[in-house]
């Protein structure tokens, strides 16, 4: 018996049909279809922003229609966007790559505005916590990203009042510490990101992820300014996280990418930034986001 899979036009209609059914039944799993036919479009960044003009009011409104649902002592429970199946299929959504890749497309293209407001629809629309309760990665990544547009768009004193907003909530978050450091860099104000970082860091901080970027800011700050000895100090701290029982036993985690360390095993930065979509350097053959990018 034939399969309609055998014949590429009967493979194309069955994919408009799904593409078709998707748009009818399940909005938020229509859209997440589009972006991934977005990687094979030739400029797979400007298709994203279009599909983010065209339909993310739509899919907003379908995730609060379809996604949210009121809880017994009636608080409304959001869905976490790594979580998210599909309403009329047992397929996983993967919305965090697709919230990732809206929110980089904004930020290359110098769209800080629309980052802004998508960054707030984010944190607003989804359940951003982690297992503890707390702020997750993700609440994380897009508060932070308000702070870097914010700057970007040369809206300097409201880009410090929000981070120092953020600080005082969360005054000993090493990754958003670390973000407000990196900022400040890029806008020149090098003594003020070498005076926030050297108030957050010592060397008896714990080897933890979440310390992680904040000895990365460390080690290029001591290396820039030739002190090599307290560099490799931090070097060695940031080192010790990839290298813990608890990192490489994580279900699902990589182990140690080769592409990290030389041949005396410390480690190495190169100036090129890593996108969710660029091809892993640890040579998997996957890209970043699915592969070492997970962590």
């Amino acid at each position: 018996m034939k399969n309609i899979f055998d014949d590429f036009e009967d493979f194309e209609a069955a994919c408009a049909k799904e593409l078709e059914y998707a748009r009818e039944n399940d909005y938020v799993w229509y859209f997440d279809m589009l972006m991934e036919k977005a990687q094979m479009e030739e400029d797979p960044e400007a298709y994203i922003i279009k599909l983010y003009e065209e339909h993310w009011d739509k899919v907003k409104a379908a995730i609060q229609k379809d996604y949210y649902h009121t809880l017994a002592d009636g608080v409304i429970a959001k869905p976490s966007p790594n979580c998210m199946m599909s309403l009329r299929d047992s397929i996983s959504l993967f919305y965090g790559n697709t919230i990732d890749d809206i929110d980089m497309a904004l930020n290359n293209a110098g769209r800080y505005d629309d980052r802004i407001s998508f960054a707030k629809d984010v944190l607003d629309t989804f359940d951003l916590r982690d297992g503890d309760g707390g702020p997750g990665l993700n609440f994380m990544n897009f508060s932070l990203a308000i702070g870097e547009a914010l700057s970007d768009a040369g809206r300097v004193e409201e880009s410090d009042a929000y981070y120092e907003g953020l600080l005082s909530q969360y005054p000993d978050n090493g990754y958003m510490i670390a973000n407000y450091v990196l900022t400040l860099k890029y806008r020149g104000e090098i003594e003020r990101s070498k005076e926030l970082l050297e108030k957050h860091i010592s060397l008896d901080m714990e080897p933890v992820e979440e310390n992680e970027m904040l000895f990365e800011r460390a080690w290029e700050l001591y290396e820039a300014e030739g002190n090599k000895e307290l560099a490799k100090k931090y070097k060695d701290l940031q080192k010790k996280i990839y290298t813990s029982p608890r990192r490489i036993g994580m279900e699902n985690a990589q182990m140690i990418p080769a592409w990290m360390f030389d041949e005396d095993q410390t480690v190495v930065r190169t100036e090129k930034k890593i996108y969710p979509n660029d091809p892993c350097p640890c040579g998997s053959g996957r890209k970043y986001k699915k592969c070492c990018g997970k962590n």
